[in-house]
């Protein structure tokens, strides 16, 4: 038996080193000792440390195993329950809604037509003989791997592990051929194999979802996960995982390409309004002084006593509509921060005087409207991460802030971490609240009946853990934006130190306080036009001259329009689709790469959207008929999207779209 383990084991690592040399060159090192086979009769396992990692009798473990997986639902996931995944009580949200539109008004009408026409509920489950991606964590003995492939016929496999020697142990007890050779046979398959990097605990978790975004987008609407062994380290990544996911698949439901359009006429526009872009340079502030980062939530009205207590003590910063509240609490913030792309903000503060805005340093977004930039004397912008705006200025010299969305209140506090500060105070930031109607400061705008604002209650969807280990009520919204201010905290540098005065959502990496003495605000000094005067320096002016490629844009767009009608034809199929997508996918990225990588941005969530709506459909409904005519159907309305779209480039840069016109018509 050992001399055919050992046979097996070089006729796999010949494999790998032909198919999977990268995966290779880590497996010809040496083996890790504390890893061995464990033998009892005819049964295998695995001995880590001394200890089994399956229970005994291992193949009749894999067999209820890959039994026991059970369908979630809606959700489209599969999971084999254990109680680790369910550390808090945050609704797990897989897949996205390929109903809501948004902007794309016509589209939605077009694909309601199509619905109406064919028999289609919207409440179908996915056909779960085919499953389009599946994750496996834990390869192991890897028993599971090629009943799993054969039993769901996936089109993508990505199989994860958190230690290489777990990889190792399957070149002794399967054949890896078959795998490989499941792939091999058709070129529009994919097997991505990832493994845990040496201290780097995040390389694993980037690696799956950078193949998912950037390979594989239907894999949201038909995503299986399969669980082969829970040691304590397998269960802390899935975990974080799980936890990280949400916000992830959180940006694949935005970016339509009206969304992005408008954020790239906005961006165009302030930069010819020579709207200074912040830089690399890291120009040091006075970083040991506290900074006041100021949100909107309930627990403002607390703690406004101590914001007036020390403004001179710190720089104080007012996310969105907390500019407001302070307006209405007397107190003048030194930075106005503002991140939405819409009118919004611009209405939000058009009644606030001009003696008072001229004493902020506003520092917005650079998808922010134009108008509101011109409302302030000194205005500064900063860069959003996977921006279309962005990419089109497309220069390592400016600081891209990452985790700056969903809500204000990221853009704040990344601002704050990228100028250099260190000590910061977290006020009104509660991504929550105890009661629906108390949802923002009582002098908030949301408040007031009098204008459009006005809110009378949020809708209590989520509940997680406050402040005081108590419930309180979230959304989806403000709870990805609670998950992106600890995955921002996690990645700053750790002699960051942030003090949440909020008394909402639980935050890690914060420090609760209540007692401004407990932080000695007390005993600091500050003179604030020195700082504010180096903050501006890291500010600089794009000179670089704006030239949009129209007919290399144009000819790319006929690219994909012409590779559209290769397949539509009055019977395609499922596979004949799936087959299309996957070429289409990549003929896109391959196309909107380099200075164009800005269109990527401008087409891939509405193409995605379509191409989701379209696998949603025929992944539930049996009828071939049916499937061909929604097929060829949603194929014209992608082409006619795409036709659409170059002539709305074409006067880009030259306009500002109707639902953002100025109000008085300037």
């Amino acid at each position: 038996m050992i001399e055919e383990l050992e046979k097996r084991y070089k006729n796999n690592l010949l494999l790998f080193k032909k198919y999977l040399p990268n995966i290779y060159e880590v497996l010809k090192n040496n083996s890790n000792q504390n890893y061995q086979l464990h033998f009892n009769k005819n049964n295998i396992n695995i001995s880590k440390n001394g200890k089994l990692i399956y229970p005994n009798n291992t193949k009749e473990y894999f067999n209820t195993l890959i039994s026991s997986y059970k369908d979630r639902g809606n959700e489209n996931i599969l999971e084999y329950k254990m109680k680790f995944l369910e550390k808090d009580n945050s609704k797990k949200r897989f897949g996205i809604d390929v109903v809501h539109f948004i902007y794309l008004t016509k589209m939605k009408e077009n694909y309601q037509n199509i619905f109406n026409s064919l028999p289609f509920s919207g409440n179908e489950e996915l056909n779960q003989d085919f499953i389009y991606t599946g994750i496996i964590y834990g390869i192991g003995l890897g028993y599971h791997i090629m009943p799993l492939i054969n039993k769901y016929k996936f089109r993508n496999l990505i199989l994860a592990d958190i230690d290489i020697e777990m990889l190792r142990v399957s070149l002794y007890t399967i054949d890896w051929i078959e795998i490989l050779q499941y792939f091999a046979n058709d070129n529009t398959k994919s097997l991505f194999i990832s493994i845990q990097l040496p201290n780097n605990q995040n390389s694993l978790k980037d690696a799956i979802f950078y193949n998912l975004y950037n390979n594989q987008p239907l894999s949201y609407y038909n995503l299986g996960e399969f669980i082969s062994y829970a040691d304590e380290d397998m269960n802390d990544f899935i975990y974080k995982l799980r936890y990280d996911i949400d916000n992830r698949l959180y940006g694949i439901k935005r970016g339509f390409f009206d969304d992005e359009k408008w954020g790239l006429q906005h961006t165009i526009h302030n930069l010819k309004e020579n709207v200074p872009i912040l830089t690399n340079n890291n120009i040091q502030v006075d970083k040991n002084k506290f900074v006041f980062v100021v949100g909107n939530g309930p627990s403002l009205d607390n703690y406004i006593k101590i914001i007036k207590k020390y403004r001179d003590n710190a720089i104080i910063i007012a996310s969105g509509s907390s500019i407001n509240s302070l307006y209405n609490y007397n107190i003048t913030p030194d930075i106005y921060v503002a991140i939405e792309r819409t009118i919004v903000d611009y209405d939000s503060i058009s009644d606030l005087p001009k003696k008072y805005l001229n004493k902020i340093i506003f520092i917005g977004m650079n998808t922010i409207h134009p108008r509101l930039f011109a409302q302030f004397k000194n205005r500064y912008m900063f860069l959003k991460p996977k921006d279309a705006g962005t990419n089109f200025i497309n220069d390592k010299e400016y600081k891209i802030l990452n985790h700056s969305n969903p809500t204000v209140t990221n853009g704040a506090l990344s601002l704050t971490i990228a100028l250099g500060f260190k000590d910061i105070c977290l006020f009104g930031m509660d991504f929550g609240y105890k009661d629906k109607k108390n949802h923002h400061s009582k002098n908030s705008i949301y408040n007031n009946k009098d204008n459009n604002y006005y809110k009378e209650e949020f809708k209590d969807e989520i509940e997680i853990e406050g402040v005081n280990a108590d419930t309180i009520y979230t959304d989806t919204t403000y709870n990805n934006s609670r998950k992106h201010i600890e995955l921002l905290i996690e990645n700053s540098s750790k002699d960051i130190n942030i003090y949440n005065f909020s008394n909402g959502a639980k935050i890690a990496g914060t420090k609760r306080v209540i007692n401004s003495k407990d932080i000695k605000l007390h005993k600091q000094t500050i003179d604030k036009k020195r700082v504010l005067k180096s903050i501006k320096k890291q500010f600089i002016i794009y000179n670089k001259k704006i030239n949009i490629d129209y007919n290399n844009i144009n000819k790319k767009i006929k690219i994909l329009q012409k590779e559209i009608k290769k397949y539509n034809n009055k019977n395609i199929t499922i596979y004949e689709y799936l087959r299309f997508f996957d070429i289409f996918y990549k003929l896109f990225r391959e196309e909107f790469v380099g200075e164009f990588q800005y269109l990527k941005n401008l087409f891939n969530g509405t193409i995605v959207t379509i191409m989701g709506i379209i696998y949603s459909y025929i992944s539930t409904n049996k009828d071939t008929k049916n499937t061909s005519l929604f097929i060829n159907s949603s194929l014209k309305i992608l082409n006619e999207f795409l036709k659409e779209s170059k002539r709305k480039i074409s006067i880009i840069e030259n306009s500002i779209d109707t639902p953002f016109k100025w109000r008085d018509n300037g």
